[in-house]
């Protein structure tokens, strides 16, 4: 299967299945529904495996591929879930 990439501009939505990989020199800033920040670094590839929200709950999943990221996870509602993967 081929991939395509597509540049980011402000105010993209991202969605489950996204792979997100900023070049050299630049750094992304996404922001999620719950009011959690990632920051992609440089040089990074970043897929968002799950990103889904209901009135009562909130859960994504991100795998960092290559490279850095700074997460800021605000409270989260109850059953809601942030986790991280690598590799």
């Amino acid at each position: 299967e081929e991939t395509s990439l597509l540049p980011a501009n402000k105010g993209k939505q991202v969605k489950s299945g996204d792979l997100i990989v900023s070049g050299p020199g630049s750094e992304i800033d996404i922001e999620f529904e719950n009011q959690t920040w990632l920051r992609i670094f440089s040089s990074s590839q970043v897929e968002i495996q799950e990103s889904g929200k209901s009135d009562s709950a909130s859960k994504q999943t991100v795998r960092i591929l290559q490279g850095k990221a700074l997460f800021l996870i605000g409270k989260l509602k109850k059953d809601s879930e942030f986790r991280v993967t690598s590799g």
